[in-house]
């Protein structure tokens, strides 16, 4: 194996491991297929003997000891970036297919320049991963002022829809479903949960205790000044036909909201002499 495939393969590696569990055996060459051409082309990392000729479309989860999986490339939150797709010739997305066993350990891994087939398959991944997913302002109690080192609560009205495709040999529709919330609060701080939070209730913030122990999503600052806090979603998918069951697409897309400022304040405590008649 050359340099450039030991590379190559390395950089994969890394995309797997950012979207599929532990591996328990390292990841296989890479092998290159699909009707496009790169731009950097793979010709001059792998021997002719080891391209694929006639694409393979991709395929859904077969039988218990083959699990396939389609979905482009370096896709949603990559570990530092690390994770590179390179272009494709006519607008192509670059797509990896990862072919495991029953017990995830990979067999087959392969990059190619767009979706081979024309499958409603193909066309619901295709969809699904160019679909403009837009999420709404963070909401926050209080909304625009709060105090340093107090308690505020965060939540999203995102949730999952669902919606119609452009696709006409069949019908197809196209379900999203919000599975990461990720709130950067503006001060260097961020976290990541699985769920929108809670939303506000009055009854249930009647003392700074209740917030700790009634709310997930708090995040306090220890400065003053205007933060500007935003949310990001990420976004997997399914898809159904005909009015059919939902089948899962591999991968996720994401998108951040517009940023909402809220403006923190100092609490200075003052003496006030008692009032006497």
């Amino acid at each position: 194996m050359t340099m450039q495939m030991r590379l190559l393969a390395a950089v994969v590696a890394l995309c797997v491991a950012a979207t599929s569990p532990a591996l328990a055996e390292p990841a296989p060459d890479v092998k290159t297929q699909g009707r496009g051409k790169r731009v950097d082309t793979y010709a001059d990392l792998h021997d002719e003997n080891t391209k694929s000729n006639a694409p393979r479309p991709p395929s859904a989860a077969g039988p218990t000891d083959r699990i396939v999986e389609v979905f482009p490339l370096c896709n949603g939150f990559t570990p530092n970036g690390a994770c590179k797709s390179y272009p494709c010739e006519g607008g192509d997305r670059e797509y990896i297919r990862i072919e495991r066993d029953s017990a995830l350990n990979p067999r087959d891994v392969e990059t190619f320049c767009g979706l081979p087939d024309q499958s409603i398959q193909s066309l619901a991944i295709q969809e699904f991963h160019t679909s403009t997913v837009k999420v709404s302002l963070p909401t926050i109690a209080p909304r625009t002022t709060t105090l340093a080192n107090f308690p505020n609560i965060y939540w999203s009205e995102v949730k999952a829809y669902e919606e119609p495709t452009d696709i006409t040999v069949a019908n197809v529709r196209l379900k999203f479903i919000p599975v990461k919330y990720r709130w950067n609060f503006g001060d260097g701080k961020t976290i990541t949960t699985t769920d929108p939070g809670r939303p506000h209730n009055p009854e249930l913030t009647k003392t700074l205790r209740d917030v700790d122990k009634n709310y997930k999503n708090t995040h306090r600052y220890a400065d003053t000044g205007t933060f500007n806090t935003t949310l990001t979603v990420v976004f997997n998918g399914q898809y159904s036909v005909n009015g059919g069951d939902w089948t899962d697409i591999a991968g996720s897309i994401q998108a951040t909201s517009p940023s909402h400022p809220l403006t923190v304040y100092e609490a200075r405590g003052e003496l006030i002499l008692p009032h006497r008649n």
